[in-house]
């Protein structure tokens, strides 16, 4: 299992279907418009992912230059402003 928060910890279902994402694939996703449903989350974990998501990345395109719809470019205004993505 890796230990980044890149790893693919969220399923996801877009209009192309379901698939496992990080959560730099997740932001890109929402940005693209492509994100459908969060099938994995329970009804009471939804609310609370999304506003976890918005808030991060309303902070990193605020104070970084960001690329919605690139996960690579999510992946280093992250770096840039919250540091390596490994866990301790």
């Amino acid at each position: 299992m890796s230990d980044t928060v890149a790893a693919p910890i969220f399923a996801v279902t877009t209009a192309n279907g379901r698939k496992d994402y990080g959560l730099f694939d997740l932001m890109a996703a929402a940005t693209r418009g492509e994100l459908v449903d969060l099938p994995g989350m329970a009804s009471h974990q939804r609310a609370p992912v999304i506003t976890v998501l918005a808030i991060l990345m309303h902070v990193l395109a605020r104070y970084t230059k960001v690329n919605g719809a690139s996960k690579e470019s999510w992946a280093q205004a992250w770096a840039d402003l919250i540091g390596p993505m490994r866990f301790a």
